[in-house]
């Protein structure tokens, strides 16, 4: 492809304050994007823009869409292409952290918050290098990727735009069943190709993340107050229930959280996969209509991150604590596991060698194991949102100024806190039945 710069354009400016610059992104584009290759030629680049799309939707990265707009040699027929840049960092983090307090004192799976964030990065620069050519139909296209190194450069994923197809959720926002079913048949899809590949060429690769989400127990501590805090209705409940004796004694045991990670999926006999470990709804993208809504058919499963050999189970609990409403939840909990064995059955070709019971029978464990996240995650998405400091246009309700953005976002902080309340409860009943007093 061939184009020219309008005289005023610095290509050595940096995009918006981060290391890569135009003249960094039109090199990748140029050599490594197919579709930008095809672009009209003899285009000129008039300007371009580029915002964060992350804001409250994740927390290791920033997220940055970049617009170049091109016209012809009369500067006329405008066309507008594009981009993705995600960077990782500690932003989100330092947005909602107190004040003097310093977001390396932040430990997140046994390391610095940084240090973790770095290999997070890693990890997802290898997955699209080595596991993402085995699931093309629903992973982005990457077209570039940095390492970060401390000091020296900024890390990057530089990656086509799926917002022209679809677009993600934010926390407060969960899945239909539909919607939840194509997910899982993503995933049923996915392990049948771990299952039918050579162990070597993933077994061993993918390890540095293991401890993710089983090393969390400071930030529980951390997170989940923060969630408490600014809930309204249903605050009594919540905190009444969060801080049971019982409830805390498994979110503070951190044997009983490795072994729910690391042994009981194997000793009730489920084999070891992949995990994608971060799966919630705003790491997921669905197709929308013509007017802008969701629809049910999946597009993409983002943030590849915290990939790891171990727990997939962890990827059915992750999903259904924070991204489905508790009766949706309660409902799929007695039927999603028939309905993955089913997927996995047609994919493979044959039987799996495990079965549905022994799913559920993981999840339970793995539901213990990862409960604190139904108020750690509000607490941290909602903290970075800047939930309690909201918008500044007034509007006047019985009496009193508030703003409609805060109204809002108290509507969804609602949402959120029956979410936790539901899972909370259904913890509860686990707890009592006895079967896991051993542990309390």
């Amino acid at each position: 492809m061939s184009f020219s710069i309008l005289p005023g354009i610095e290509i050595e400016e940096k995009i918006c304050g981060f290391d890569f610059t135009l003249k960094w992104l039109l090199d990748s584009l140029t050599k490594n994007d197919e579709l930008f290759k095809k672009f009209p030629e003899d285009k000129i680049l008039k300007r371009l823009e580029a915002r964060d799309v992350s804001g409250g939707k994740g927390m290791f990265s920033t997220v940055l869409k970049v617009e170049l707009f091109f016209v012809n040699k009369e500067k006329e027929d405008e066309k507008v292409y594009t981009t993705i840049l995600k960077i990782p960092g500690v932003e989100s983090f330092e947005a909602i952290t107190e004040d003097g307090k310093d977001v390396e004192e932040l430990k997140f799976g046994g390391s610095s918050l940084t240090q973790s964030i770095i290999q997070m990065h890693d990890t997802e620069c290898d997955f699209y290098s080595l596991v993402a050519p085995l699931i093309p139909n629903f992973v982005p296209r990457v077209h570039c990727t940095q390492r970060w190194i401390r000091d020296i450069h900024q890390g990057c994923l530089h990656m086509e735009d799926l917002s022209i197809r679809g677009k993600n959720m934010d926390y407060f926002n969960t899945l239909t069943v539909p919607q939840f079913k194509n997910v899982v048949d993503a995933l049923a899809f996915f392990h049948s190709r771990i299952m039918n590949l050579e162990e070597s060429r993933w077994r061993g690769k993918f390890v540095s993340q293991r401890n993710i989400f089983s090393d969390m127990i400071s930030l529980v501590r951390d997170m989940s107050p923060k969630f408490l805090k600014i809930t309204k209705s249903g605050k009594e409940e919540l905190t009444e229930l969060y801080f049971n004796e019982k409830i805390q004694t498994i979110l503070n045991n951190q044997e009983f959280i490795n072994f729910a990670f690391f042994e009981s999926y194997l000793k009730i006999g489920l084999p070891i996969f992949l995990v994608h470990a971060d799966l919630w709804a705003s790491n997921i993208m669905f197709k929308t209509d013509s007017e802008g809504n969701f629809t049910d058919e999946l597009v993409a499963l983002l943030d590849w991150q915290c990939l790891h050999e171990g727990n997939w189970i962890f990827d059915f609990v992750r999903l259904m604590i924070c991204s489905l409403d508790g009766d949706v939840r309660r409902e799929m909990e007695e039927t999603i596991f028939d309905f993955y064995i089913s997927k996995l059955k047609t994919y493979l070709q044959r039987d799996p060698g495990f079965t549905a019971i022994q799913m559920k029978k993981s999840y339970q464990f793995i539901f213990l194991a990862h409960l604190g996240h139904a108020t750690t995650m509000p607490g941290a998405i909602f903290g970075a949102r800047g939930a309690v400091n909201a918008s500044k246009d007034t509007v006047a309700t019985n009496g009193s100024s508030v703003t409609s953005e805060s109204r809002l976002e108290e509507a969804r902080i609602d949402r959120c806190t029956l979410r936790a309340i539901h899972a909370y409860e259904d913890a509860l009943i686990l707890l009592d039945s006895g079967e896991f007093d051993e542990w309390l």
